[in-house]
């Protein structure tokens, strides 16, 4: 075997062991995610209290996260209490739950009046699309379009994020979302714009049908794919990163070690990439810096005048549990080669766990930039990246988390 082939071969294995590490094993820190079996004994002490039935859909269940105090005072080997919080959806009602896992019994069930909670999946569709599809407003609506066939026409639900008619208070207010089927994959492309559908998702009601303008579908290919562009144009010359001795950082279940810096790391369906506990050694202490981070929320207001548009501002990461915030991420094009990947685990609509690889990944890089110079003096830049990808309909967000030696953290 050749140098460079056993050095490789190193590399791999390496990345393997701390894939593994990342993706699967019970919790050893107070602020690890839950578990694929923390799931499921969440689902089970409430079907065991009776509160599911099958008509309950969860829009959250996560850690529950120790008091901060708690947190920093705990030490690697010492006991880890571990609880869940619940959001639970059932018909016009929200609750909150809370498990504590170690006892395996629910501390409380909390109703949560005039709450709205996240979008779950069977929220996109279902009886109401089809109700409204049949509306005869929706059908002239349609036809002034030169849309006469409802096969070619597909519709979902999205949140109407503000609203603010008095008439509609309390509802769970949808609005139809509907493009034009074609031969296209990109059905964003074709989108029936001028059309205003309001839907009560509890009710499955249609509340108003809002004709504003006929604006023509746009023609022609939308696709980006390989299938539909063709060859791509090929680099002049390859470029390779390697990292021959594995990678430059620790990952010891979701603590990260790396140069002085060290944090804990885990992905969450709603926020995304939750960092915490962030020190920076100081001499010979570790230094707090950040206790946690995460992302917010994304907020999309389109601002256009039409009912259509004009009410929707998109929450990103406070309406949609769908399927998680962060997106699976593809090795050599979301994160380089050399990178070394977390899992995650979200519920379904109905609370059962689903696995979903590759949803956090984190590897150095040294792009050949200077850290800081003077005359014939300076450093090179490297930097440890933390990253998560989120597609939501057809909006894609990248968010690094970048630690750098000269003690920032960037976030970008």
């Amino acid at each position: 075997m050749t140098r460079r082939l056993l050095a490789a071969s190193i590399l791999l294995a390496a990345l393997a062991a701390l894939t593994r590490t990342a993706s699967a094993q019970p919790a050893r820190h107070p602020l690890d995610p839950l578990t694929r079996q923390e799931h499921f004994a969440v689902i089970e002490v409430l079907q065991a209290a009776g509160k599911v039935d099958a008509d309950t859909g969860f829009a959250r269940i996560a850690l529950r996260e120790p008091e901060k105090t708690t947190v920093w005072a705990w030490s690697p080997g010492a006991p880890v209490t571990r609880a869940a919080e619940a959001t639970v959806h059932q018909g016009p009602n929200v609750f909150e739950a809370v498990v504590d896992l170690d006892a395996r019994r629910m501390t409380s069930w909390t109703p949560k009046p005039g709450v709205q909670p996240m979008w779950l999946e069977s929220d996109f569709g279902g009886a109401v699309v089809e109700k409204a599809l049949k509306d005869p407003r929706v059908m002239a609506a349609l036809k002034k379009r030169g849309i006469d066939n409802l096969h070619f026409v597909t519709c979902f639900v999205l949140p109407a994020s503000t609203f603010a008619e008095p008439q509609y208070a309390g509802k769970r207010i949808g609005l139809l979302a509907c493009r034009q089927r074609s031969g296209d994959r990109n059905t964003y492309a074709r989108r029936i714009e001028g059309l205003g559908v309001t839907v009560d998702l509890n009710a499955k009601e249609i509340l108003d049908v809002a004709d504003d303008e006929v604006v023509p579908v746009p023609k022609g290919s939308r696709d980006f794919d390989l299938a539909a562009t063709g060859t791509l144009r090929e680099f002049a010359a390859p470029i390779e990163v390697r990292q021959p001795a594995g990678p430059g950082f620790t990952l010891d279940g979701h603590v990260v070690s790396w140069d002085r810096w060290r944090f804990h790391v885990r992905p969450d369906a709603r926020v995304g990439t939750v960092i915490s506990t962030a020190t920076w050694k100081d001499g010979d202490r570790q230094r707090p810096v950040l206790y946690q981070g995460h992302l917010s929320e994304i907020f999309v207001p389109y601002m256009d005048p039409r009912r259509e548009l004009s009410t929707r501002a998109f929450i990103d990461a406070g309406e949609y549990a769908a399927g998680g915030l962060p997106d699976t991420l593809q090795p050599g094009i979301d994160c380089p080669d050399h990178a070394v990947y977390m899992a995650g685990v979200l519920p379904a609509d109905a609370g059962w766990p689903r696995d979903k690889p590759r949803v956090l990944c984190i590897y150095e890089r040294a792009a050949g930039d200077m850290l800081w110079r003077h005359g014939d003096q300076g450093r090179p830049l490297r930097e440890l990246v933390v990253r998560m990808v989120a597609m939501i309909g057809n909006y894609d967000y990248v968010i690094d988390w970048r630690f750098q030696v000269d003690g920032q953290i960037r976030v970008l």
